[in-house]
């Protein structure tokens, strides 16, 4: 599971995560982090496309009521538990719920006991 900082390191190259993303078995990305993504300043239509055809490659978890009650229910109990921003919550629950570990750099997910978290 990618977080936003993840798929930008991507994006840009990373050697490391390009080998974790060679080795997985499953990749997702959390509708938040598409959000975060299209909300920088000064993305080119070039950023767009590349991360338009990245997301087409990968597991996009929504958070829908009806098709997701689930990863609501778990967000809100990852944000009110660990004092986690609400992103991050939705992030780390989709990962839980999905079984994979998250790609990050953000140290609050270190908080989610049964969380794998792999810094980059």
């Amino acid at each position: 599971m990618f977080d936003t900082n993840a798929v930008i390191a991507y994006l840009k190259g990373s050697p490391v995560i390009d080998q974790l993303v060679n080795n997985a078995g499953w990749l997702g990305i959390s509708v938040i982090s598409i959000i975060e993504f299209y909300s920088f300043k000064d993305l080119t239509e070039t950023d767009k496309t590349i991360f338009s055809v990245f997301c087409s490659r990968v597991a996009v978890i929504d958070i829908s009521f009806h098709n997701n009650a689930t990863l609501i229910f778990e967000s809100s109990s990852l944000r009110s538990i660990y004092n986690l921003k609400l992103p991050d919550a939705v992030i780390g629950a989709s990962a839980l719920l999905n079984e994979a570990a998250i790609i990050t750099n953000d140290q609050q997910f270190k908080k989610i006991p049964n969380l794998q978290v792999i810094n980059f």
